[in-house]
Parts: C-alpha cells; sequence; structure tokens
C-alpha cells in the first residue's frame, strides 16, 4: 500500500474516553498507534486484542425484562386498589364474593395484558439496531485477504472495502478508489459521502469526516482499504445504542394527570373505607350485640362495595385500550412507539421541526412533478414503489403522453438505479435521486429495463 503502518509505541485503546481523533492523524501515525501491519495482523495477535478489547458487537442490555414489563403495567395505584378490593371481596364473602372479585380482577388482567403486549413488541423493534452490523467482512490476516466474522475483528485490522459492503466498524481510510459511502443512519445526508485520505482538523464534526468509515454505514460505490480504530459499543452505531438504553422515561402529561387523580382517588377511598369499616363494626356491636369478627366481616363487605363502586375501574383499561389503538395506527404507518402514552404526547403535538435531509425520512426521493414545453404533470407514489397516479390539472391521465414518455426515458436512461419488484417485495440499489428518477418512469408505465436493452 505504499504505507509503513509498523512502529513502536503502546496499542491504543479505543475504549478509553482520551482516544485520539483518528481523522486528524496521518495514516502512517494511526498505524503506529494501532501497532498495525502493511499486509494485516496476524492470527496470534488478533486473538490476543480479541482478548483485551472483546467482540465486536453492540448488543447492549436486553432491555426490560417480562417480569419488568408486566411489574410497569401493575404498579399503579388505581390498580393496587383495584387488586386489594377484588382479594378482600373474595375473602369476606367466599360464596357471591368470588364473582364480584373475579369480575374486578378479570379488569386489571385485560388492562395489564394489553400494555404488556404492545411494549413488548416494541422493544423487539427497536432490538433490531444490532442487525445493522454485517456477519462477515474482508479483512487482511496472515498477509491474505479473507472472509471474517465481524465480532471477531480487533483494532488494527486492515479491512477491504467494495461496492455493497456494509462496514463492520469505524474505520481510519488508507485507499479509496472512487468511494462513496451511504451516512444516513448517523448524520441524516441521503445523498452519500465521498471519501477522501488527507488528515482533517480534530474539530471536524461526524459528517464531515471524510477520511472514516463508520460501522453500520453502506459502501454505495468504489472500493478502499482501512484500518479499523473502535469496535463494538466503542463505535459512534455503538454510541447511538448507549444512548436509547440510557435514554430516561419523561413523564407525559396522560401519564401526568392519571397518576395525580389515581393518588387522590386511592387515597379518598381508603380514608372513607376505613371511616365506614371503624364506624360500621361499633355500631354492629354495640346495638345487636353480635361478636367483632362477625361484625367486621359484615362490614367489610359494604366497605369494599363503596372501595369498589368509588374507583373508576375502567379508566385504566379504557385508556390503555384507546392509546393501543393509536400505536396500532402508527404502526401501519412504519412508526414504532415504544411506550403508549408517547402516542397521547404525539397526538397534541403542533409543529415538528426537521432538517431537509432525511433524518425523520427513510432517505429515500421522489419525483413529484415534471415540466414539459407542452405541459405541466404530477406524478403520485410512496417512496421507490413502480405504482402510482399521473395528473394533468388535478386530472388522473389514461396513458403517458409522449412529451412526457420522452423526459422520463432520458432520466431512465442516463443513471446506473435499478428497483425490481413491489410491495413488502422491493429490491432497490443505486443512488437516491437516480431510483427517484426510475421509480418515475415506472410510474408514467416505461419499460425501463427493455429501454436500456435496446
Amino acid at each position: 500500500m505504499g504505507l509503513n503502518l509498523k512502529g513502536s509505541g503502546g496499542l491504543a485503546s479505543p475504549a478509553r474516553e482520551e482516544s485520539p481523533a483518528w481523522h486528524a492523524l496521518q495514516a502512517a501515525e494511526v498505524g503506529r498507534l494501532l501497532r498495525a501491519e502493511s499486509e494485516g495482523l496476524t492470527t496470534e495477535e488478533a486473538r490476543a486484542r480479541l482478548q483485551r478489547f472483546g467482540p465486536n458487537t453492540v448488543e447492549g442490555s436486553k432491555g426490560p425484562s417480562v417480569w419488568g414489563l408486566l411489574w410497569a403495567q401493575i404498579n399503579n395505584p388505581l390498580v393496587w386498589v383495584l387488586i386489594g378490593a377484588g382479594f378482600l371481596a373474595i375473602v369476606a364473602d367466599p360464596e357471591d364474593g368470588l364473582k364480584n372479585g373475579s369480575v374486578i380482577l378479570g379488569v386489571v388482567l385485560v388492562n395489564t395484558v394489553v400494555g404488556f403486549f404492545q411494549e413488548y413488541r416494541a422493544n423487539k423493534a427497536i432490538a433490531a439496531l444490532a442487525e445493522m452490523i454485517p456477519e462477515f467482512a474482508q479483512v487482511w490476516r496472515d498477509g491474505r485477504l479473507q472472509s471474517v466474522p465481524v465480532r471477531e475483528i480487533v483494532p488494527g485490522d486492515l479491512v477491504q472495502l467494495a461496492s455493497g459492503d456494509r462496514v463492520p466498524a469505524d474505520l481510519r481510510l488508507l485507499e479509496a478508489t472512487g468511494l462513496q459511502i451511504e451516512e444516513a443512519a448517523l448524520t441524516g445526508e441521503s445523498v452519500p459521502a465521498v471519501k477522501t485520505l488527507d488528515p482533517l482538523d480534530a474539530a471536524v464534526t461526524l459528517g464531515d469526516r471524510s477520511n472514516m468509515a463508520y460501522g453500520g454505514t453502506l459502501v454505495t460505490q468504489g472500493s478502499g482499504r482501512g484500518l479499523v480504530v473502535a469496535t463494538g459499543r466503542r463505535t459512534e452505531l455503538g454510541r447511538i445504542s448507549d444512548m436509547i438504553e440510557t435514554a430516561t422515561d419523561t413523564e407525559t402529561p396522560l401519564t401526568a394527570a392519571l397518576a395525580a387523580i389515581g393518588k387522590r382517588i386511592a387515597v379518598g377511598i381508603l380514608a372513607v373505607a376505613a371511616l365506614m369499616l371503624v364506624v360500621g363494626v361499633w355500631r354492629a356491636v354495640s346495638s345487636t350485640g353480635v361478636g367483632l369478627l362477625e361484625a367486621l366481616r359484615e362490614t367489610a363487605i359494604f366497605a369494599i362495595a363503596l372501595a369498589v363502586g368509588a374507583i373508576p375501574e375502567g379508566l385504566p383499561a379504557l385508556v390503555t385500550i384507546l392509546l393501543a389503538v393509536g400505536v396500532q395506527r402508527m404502526a401501519r404507518q412504519r412508526a414504532i412507539v415504544r411506550r403508549l402514552p408517547a402516542v397521547e404526547t404525539l397526538g397534541s403535538t403542533d409543529v415538528i421541526c426537521s432538517d431537509k435531509t432525511g433524518t425523520l425520512t427513510r432517505n429515500e426521493m421522489a419525483v413529484v412533478k415534471v415540466v414539459t414545453p407542452a405541459a405541466e404533470y404530477e406524478l403520485e407514489g410512496q417512496g421507490y414503489q413502480p405504482d402510482g397516479r399521473l395528473l394533468r390539472e388535478g386530472l388522473q391521465l389514461p396513458e403517458t403522453p409522449e412529451d412526457l414518455a420522452e423526459v422520463l426515458a432520458a432520466a431512465a436512461l442516463c443513471n446506473d438505479a435499478a428497483i425490481h419488484g413491489s410491495g413488502d417485495h422491493l429490491e432497490v440499489s443505486g443512488d437516491p435521486t437516480e431510483l427517484a428518477l426510475v421509480a418515475a418512469a415506472l410510474r408514467a408505465r416505461l419499460e425501463v429495463e427493455r429501454l436500456r436493452r435496446e
């Protein structure tokens, strides 16, 4: 490669906060700090570093356990009062109380099951972040290019990149031939970043570090080589995973209001029920002369009836079901809601501010209007799906006009993007802008593959 990567000095540990700004260093200096070889690490050295730095995975904590999710659904003042009332009804009156107690506990069960399954599915969807890392990568080991499991890649490894590869770890690039990498997952930029090799200023932000390739991003064009400078949880993708796991749960207006009213109702009900129990037992003992236990049993039934009657037992279940309906509607739009109360907060939002680079989108572009000397046309459709309506002055056109067909045919022939299939089986490859042009041609009912063959 024309670079002497071997040098003296200790191996810089990317696990430390004071790790060097790799993008600001010369390639030879990076190789010296990582004690890298120009033909890659030896198998023995790679094995030793794997023991030191650990596997190259971003799998962190598994999130809340099943029991933790169940507890979160039950740990509510109103729910606790309902559970207590249900069991007391059964104990106080074994004959009729079993039916009444079962109804009360059934309401609690419905509320718990609906909330649990929704949050369980959302946590599973978010755990898919780790799947952004590929299973194998091309790495130079023992002087030859080998296919190595990604989890066994270590700092100092020399990784070979080609078009279509997903970057296995954070790399400082040493070679780049027409190399472009799509980094939307990290930076939000929909256009692939062009990579260079020259050192940069240490203060350069992540999106402008053109001599770096980050784990989880996708090589769209060209080829290159790079030295691994960070693996696993120490990569930029790993930091995102850490932020997701350490994010604190904020209390929404709905949960705050429910918690406040729940506490007030629970305290009030318990106070009134206790007062009724004391007064009822005193009156029963003093006026009828029955025993204390008998008076307590009879009065407890009325106290429980008062408590259950005063509790809005349908409120937790009703709120949970309504929020779950909102979550399911969001899911049909491919939006994952991790916690049910977040739907209420989103529903009360008036304005969402975002930049133009696709940070909150699917990193897809679309042609929505085509202007020719003869007319102005509008194209409708979702993403890169080949299906959509063709409109002129708001009216759907049954056939594609000749002037529009010529424009879109030229747009489809001057790029290398490809779209195959439709619906859930859609397969695409190429630059987002070129994909948008090909999708527009398909929506105009042009046979792109036939045109290219001709």
